[in-house]
């Protein structure tokens, strides 16, 4: 069996897909880049609103994400949070009589 590595992020609303990795340390590396560009968004919001209740909106989603577990990081939902999921690729001979192309 072949194996894919997927990373994306999610919340309630939606499922956006970022990368598609062959090993899991590309996958990994994807991960944390995604990460930092979220961190660095919330930095941005942070400085950009006047508005405190924003403001602390931002901070505690940048707390979240600033864990280096992404287990951890599945408590910002229902807000984006970076993923990461192993999907398995099916074999040419596998037949589905769902799946069309």
């Amino acid at each position: 069996m072949k194996f894919v590595w997927i990373v994306g992020i999610n919340s309630c609303e939606n499922n956006n897909v970022r990368a598609i990795c062959a090993t899991e340390e590309i996958a990994r590396g994807e991960l944390f880049k995604l990460r930092d560009e979220m961190l660095k968004s919330f930095d941005y919001q942070i400085e950009a609103l006047s508005i405190i209740d924003l403001q602390s909106f931002y901070q505690k989603q940048k707390a979240i994400l600033s864990n280096d577990d992404p287990q951890k990081w599945r408590d910002n939902y229902p807000y984006d949070y970076p993923y990461l999921s192993q999907e398995r690729l099916r074999e040419e001979e596998e037949e589905d009589e769902n799946y069309r192309c």
